[in-house]
């Protein structure tokens, strides 16, 4: 894409997610959670939404003990 191949995302993905053995869809989500723990895209890094995600969950499972 940042050669001008392709005049969308979506062209882009299509030849490469049959390549690897992956639906489109898939693949196009990897590459936006990749552009966020980056930086390029706004949103909860993965490393960030993991832990988010842990002590939430301790959280309820303490409130159940």
């Amino acid at each position: 894409m940042a050669n001008g191949q392709h005049s969308s995302r979506w062209q882009a993905i299509m030849p490469i997610s049959a390549k690897i053995g992956c639906s489109a869809h898939r693949l196009n989500e990897w590459v936006k959670k990749a552009e966020i723990d980056s930086g390029k895209r706004a949103g909860v890094p993965t490393d960030a939404a993991g832990s988010a995600g842990r002590s939430r969950s301790g959280q309820m499972i303490r409130g159940i003990i």
